[in-house]
């Protein structure tokens, strides 16, 4: 027995004796396998290497190099654009690694295949968790890049902001200037909430300060203030070696200079030069006589209005507003008139906080922003109510258009057709005319069928002196219609050149209704008369009524920032002014109920 228990202790012995050197000879023999199938790979004999790698780790499953064969063999695989097995291959690599730095290679080439298959959050999947122990340089490089190209793919910024960062520490100087001129290119697609979540992680200062003048700016451009101010100051105080410092300085001093405002100075920019100064100055009279400037009433001595012109050069409209905002510090502005002006006055107004309410029917203005405003008789308007009174009212279905070729004619008319179509009635005929055409024979024919006409109304949208050469054209052919029209033709002088009973039962919209002998109105109309000796027109009443709305807001009420002016226009209720009660949409259109006249015998009487 004892005999036994010798030979097994001298056996165990012998064992530990030589496991050693047997261990070396079988990683000696593997590695010898693994360097031949190197040579294989170096030769290009692709399809003979794969076979080794294969054979090895069939025969090798325990082997120290068994996660870098197969990571030798996910490599070769993707030379020969096998990605599925190239995956599956470098996955076993991971799964069979000994130490976490086995893991890197295989890991990034699993994340560039992914990425290269539009597998964006696979690609971040398969580096995400390895990154943050990766020792060689190079690869935490490429890891850094992958991360930040796949987050920017999904839209996830501020991760792609993150990873940007990360890259741009590893990189070298050239790689990280190239980094910078990166971020200029996707952070215009970066929400507010994005920025600022982003300036919560840990990225270099290089990227916070560019952060936070991106934010200041955008806060800048969306009236935010005193929210500009603050990540702009803070961009001053903490990175001092930020290229975007001075630029952070003057939109600092910008702000500073809009932040001063006199609570009771109002603005007017109008053409009181050129083919628009009649215009000009009629809105002139109707705002001086809002602000109460004459003897005979009691001026406030709260409100001042300052007026610079402008004709039909948006850039003068846009400077003189700027001056007025820079040296007179208006709390807001009336005007422009003209489209052209208005539509580049507004976006000034908006970048600058400034509540302005514009006195020009352009449909742009509609969609400018929250401080942007218009106070005008649009044709929208004036082609919903027609067909309100036409199709809700008289139950009329099929329709005609007879209009100028102009600007003018075209935009009514395609209005008409449009907001027709909405409604599920019949354009039968649109036909058109020169502008200052004064032989209607030809159009006026082409709208019938044959010697017969085949609608319930016929739209003219034009001044009345052409409707005075259309309409005995229209009697001319029998075509017995309802005639509608627009604005234009309310006048009386429309009744000077054609007997009234050509128009008679013709139906007109308009926003000026003297007619209406409204309270406000015939007040509005003695003070006007009584100040400049004439009839009051409707855009002298639009400005009147623009700056009358200002100061109940500014006196009454005692707003006395342009925020809070904006808001309080937004918020518009209970005023009533010569054009009769007003609201204030969405969009910021300062609306009133248009009055619908029918022409008997000779007048124009206003519809109930």
């Amino acid at each position: 027995m004892k005999k036994t228990w010798f030979k097994i202790i001298v056996l165990v012995l012998l064992c530990c004796l030589f496991a050693p050197s047997v261990y070396g000879a079988r990683r000696d023999r593997e590695a010898e396998e693994l360097a031949v199938i190197g040579v294989l790979v170096s030769q290009g004999r692709t399809d003979e290497a794969i076979s080794g790698y294969q054979k090895f780790i069939k025969q090798n499953p325990r082997s120290d190099y068994l996660s870098q064969a197969w990571l030798g063999l996910g490599k070769l695989y993707i030379s020969k654009k096998d990605y599925d097995s190239a995956l599956k291959a470098l996955s076993a690599s991971i799964a069979s690694a000994r130490q976490s730095t086995d893991k890197e290679e295989p890991s990034l080439l699993m994340g560039k295949i992914y990425f290269t298959d539009k597998k964006y959050q696979d690609a971040i999947d398969s580096v995400q968790g390895v990154i943050k122990s990766v020792r060689d340089p190079k690869i935490k490089l490429e890891m850094s890049n992958l991360l930040f190209q796949s987050s920017r793919q999904l839209g996830k910024y501020d991760q792609a902001v993150f990873w940007l960062g990360q890259y741009s520490q590893a990189a070298d100087p050239k790689d990280a200037d190239k980094a910078r001129s990166v971020l200029q290119d996707f952070l215009p697609k970066m929400s507010d909430a994005e920025i600022e979540q982003a300036l919560m992680g840990e990225v270099p200062d290089w990227v916070k300060s560019e952060l936070t003048f991106v934010l200041g700016k955008r806060y800048f451009e969306e009236s935010r203030m005193e929210d500009a101010k603050s990540a702009l100051e803070n961009l001053v105080r903490k990175y001092r070696d930020s290229p975007r410092r001075e630029e952070a300085g003057q939109l600092l001093n910008l702000i500073d200079k809009l932040s001063r405002v006199e609570a009771g100075r109002i603005g007017l920019v109008l053409p009181l030069a050129g083919p628009y100064a009649g215009f000009g100055e009629r809105a002139l009279k109707g705002a001086l006589l809002a602000a109460k400037i004459f003897k005979d009433t009691e001026p406030d001595f709260r409100i001042e209005l300052r007026v610079a012109g402008a004709d039909i050069d948006p850039q003068s409209a846009v400077e003189a507003v700027k001056k007025m905002v820079m040296e007179d510090n208006i709390i807001a502005l009336v005007g422009p008139i003209t489209n052209l002006n208005a539509v580049a006055v507004a976006d000034l107004s908006q970048e600058m906080g400034l509540p302005m309410i514009a006195l020009s029917p352009s449909p742009e203005l509609s969609h400018k922003g929250n401080f942007v405003f218009r106070d005008c008789l649009t044709k929208e308007s004036q082609v919903r109510a027609l067909l309100d009174w036409a199709m809700n009212e008289q139950k009329l279905k099929k329709f005609a258009i007879l209009y100028p070729d102009d600007k003018y004619g075209s935009e009514f008319a395609n209005l008409f057709d449009r907001e027709l179509a909405q409604r599920k009635g019949v354009l039968v005929k649109k036909v058109s005319y020169a502008a200052g055409e004064t032989d209607f024979r030809d159009q006026v024919e082409s709208l019938l069928h044959g010697k017969v006409w085949d609608f319930d109304a016929l739209f003219i949208p034009d001044s009345w002196e052409q409707v005075d050469l259309i309409v005995p054209h229209v009697l001319y052919f029998k075509i017995q219609t309802q005639l509608l029209g627009s604005s234009g033709w309310h006048s009386s002088k429309l009744f000077e050149q054609i007997r009234h009973q050509y128009l008679e039962g013709a139906v007109i919209v308009d926003l000026f209704a003297p007619e209406l002998k409204s309270k406000e109105f015939e007040k509005y109309s003695f003070e006007y008369q009584q100040a400049y000796g004439e009839e009051p027109s409707l855009i002298d009443a639009q400005a009147f009524e623009a700056v009358a709305l200002l100061i109940e807001l500014i006196v009454n009420k005692n707003l006395g920032t342009r925020q809070a002016v904006a808001q309080g226009l937004t918020g518009l209720s209970g005023f009533s002014g010569p054009l009769g009660p007003v609201t204030v949409s969405p969009e910021g259109d300062i609306q009133h109920r248009l009055t619908l006249f029918k022409i008997q015998k000779g007048e124009f009487k206003p519809l109930k």
